[in-house]
């Protein structure tokens, strides 16, 4: 039975081992998706800014952007992944919006 006990006590630990290694994949692997979001969003912002036109840019912007939330909506993704799609969006138009302003 002592056997079993220190056998018992290894596995927990080198379970405790591997759910460490996999809570740091999975934070290392968030700071990566955090960064490509921050450098995509950049360079949207960059390819908005020197759009020739940014109406028409809007138009087709919405459109495929309504078409992918309307995608999130009939399938299994959570709620927050629509919200986050949906406050990219207006976020997006709005800098559309504010660069429209700005050249007229």
């Amino acid at each position: 039975m002592l056997s079993f006990g220190f056998h018992n006590k290894t596995l927990k630990r080198e379970s405790k081992m591997n759910q460490n290694t996999i809570n740091d994949n999975v934070q290392e692997r968030l700071r990566d998706l955090e960064a490509e979001k921050e450098i995509t969003a950049a360079f949207l912002f960059a390819l908005i800014s020197t759009h020739p036109n940014l109406v028409s840019l809007k138009k087709s912007f919405l459109a495929a952007s309504e078409t992918l939330i309307a995608t999130g909506n009939t399938k299994a993704v959570p709620d927050s992944w629509i919200r986050q799609q949906v406050d990219y969006q207006q976020l997006l138009c709005q800098w559309i919006d504010h660069n429209i302003d700005k050249a007229n």
